[in-house]
């Protein structure tokens, strides 16, 4: 019965890694493209603002 909770406990934690894997490779680049949007709005070309920033917030 150690035996079948040892192969259990490996399999879920390689379980969790795979799934961990599979969120980097998607969420990875929606937190790019995000990140470059908000980049991209920012009042001043060289501040990383946020999205709720803008001229209307001075």
């Amino acid at each position: 019965m150690i035996i079948l909770a040892m192969l259990a406990s490996l399999a879920a934690i390689g379980l969790l890694c795979w799934l961990l894997f599979t969120l980097v490779v998607f969420a990875l680049p929606a937190f790019v493209a995000v990140t470059a949007g908000v980049w991209s709005t920012a009042p001043e070309p060289t501040s990383p603002a946020p999205f709720w920033s803008g001229p209307w917030r001075r």
